[in-house]
């Protein structure tokens, strides 16, 4: 699942490619080690119903930061700029990942958790962030908790939450939800993309 804000409209696109899974935002551009077919061992491990599980808790998760991004559709305020003046952090952004995580973390304890508040500012910063976690635990999930901030603190209704979970590296899940619109996007790996189911 790819997104990206064009004339002031978001378009969502399904790539065909079920490794990408990345946000219109270039600091989380999922670094290429993702690309490419799923390993045979990954693929023989992958229990259906697990990955059913993770994009039940996905969805839940994404949808009670929707809520929370909705309550404040009017807009606000800027804790601090991260890489540049495009580049923005407001107070609803901890509070949606904090949600997220917590969600996350009720069903998979043991899962790790790379959220906005985990990165460093910049690009560069964001992949050796993903990498290092990656290099730390098998399962990861990759939060943009307010994907498209500058339209948040505008009040444009073009922002939401991004999740992409990952095993040993290889996106499997992804679910982007439009909360403005109550549009859930999801896709598993192998499996396809949906709306709505």
């Amino acid at each position: 699942l790819t997104t990206t804000t064009r004339r002031h409209r978001r378009h969502y696109y399904m790539s065909s490619d079920p490794s990408v899974a990345s946000t219109s935002s270039s600091s989380w551009a999922l670094p290429p080690a993702v690309a490419g077919p799923l390993p045979e061992d990954i693929a023989a491990t992958m229990n259906p119903e697990l990955l059913a599980q993770i994009q039940a808790v996905a969805q839940d998760a994404a949808r009670q930061a929707g809520a929370i991004i909705v309550q404040h559709a009017q807009g606000a305020g800027v804790l601090k700029n991260k890489a540049n003046a495009r580049d923005l952090l407001t107070e609803i952004d901890p509070l949606c990942e904090a949600t997220i995580r917590t969600c996350v973390a009720t069903t998979f304890p043991t899962h790790a958790f790379l959220g906005d508040e985990d990165v460093a500012p910049g690009p560069e910063a964001a992949a050796a962030a993903v990498v290092a976690q990656w290099q730390a635990a098998d399962w990861l999930w990759i939060v943009d908790p307010i994907d498209g901030t500058t339209n948040f603190v505008h009040g444009m209704p073009l922002c939401l939450p991004s999740i992409a979970v990952t095993y040993r590296g290889h996106v499997l899940v992804a679910v982007i939800y439009d909360c403005h619109r109550n549009e859930m996007y999801t896709s598993i790996r192998g499996q396809g993309t949906w709306l709505n189911e």
